[in-house]
């Protein structure tokens, strides 16, 4: 397992990037949240991601996370647009045969809020509970393509 993310990248420097932390080490498989540091912006650049992957590594399999959930009340108004990217990523991932994984709603309660234990203070990042939610829903997806 390597994670290959860069603190505050985005999905155009990641494209630019891909060659070098993904195509040159074929994995087996990618496990993809992207989007939240220029999410106003980013689809063509996440689209193109997928196509350069298919292409030059067309054995690895992809999953790609919705994005997670906030409780930054500065950042709420941003949650329609998470709901709205999250769309798009399923729709990305029927459209190329990619596996969708939907951990946006193994992190909200009932009422579709955002469960403050699984976020940092920032409310936006999550916290060691949160990434053990989120653990737990990735995990069985995981092992189940690597199995493959």
């Amino acid at each position: 397992v390597l994670n290959r993310c860069i603190g505050g990248d985005n999905s155009y420097c990641l494209l630019q990037r891909l060659d070098v932390i993904v195509n040159q080490l074929t994995p087996k498989v990618v496990v993809m949240l992207i989007g939240g540091n220029n999410m106003n912006d980013c689809e063509e650049d996440i689209e193109g991601i997928i196509l350069n992957m298919k292409s030059n590594t067309p054995d690895t399999k992809i999953i790609m996370q919705s994005m997670y959930s906030i409780c930054n009340e500065a950042w709420l108004d941003k949650i329609p647009r998470i709901l709205e990217l999250n769309t798009y990523f399923e729709s990305l991932c029927n459209e190329y045969d990619l596996t969708y994984v939907d951990v946006y709603s193994h992190l909200i309660d009932e009422q579709g809020n955002a469960i403050p234990e699984y976020h940092v203070e920032d409310g936006v990042h999550m916290s060691e509970l949160g990434y053990q939610k989120i653990t737990e829903v990735l995990q069985p997806v995981i092992m189940g393509l690597i199995s493959e």
